[in-house]
């Protein structure tokens, strides 16, 4: 009998929904700025592969 996770389902959701952020920016090219840094794009590739590959793998945990 599979066990459920609901914080652990929770979490992926939360990083699923930070990969899409990530790939709208990627899509729409919005720019980003810290104080008075600009944010560049390469670092949205990078997030995006991290919470995406985070969010898959708690998918995964969540279900077994």
């Amino acid at each position: 009998m599979a066990r459920t996770r609901p914080f652990t389902f929770i979490a992926a959701i939360l990083f699923a929904l930070m990969a899409a952020a990530h790939l709208y920016r990627l899509a729409v090219g919005f720019d980003i700025s810290v104080a008075t840094s600009a944010v560049p794009m390469w670092i949205s590739w990078i997030a995006l592969v991290v919470t995406a590959s985070l969010s898959a793998m708690l998918f995964r945990e969540a279900r077994s």
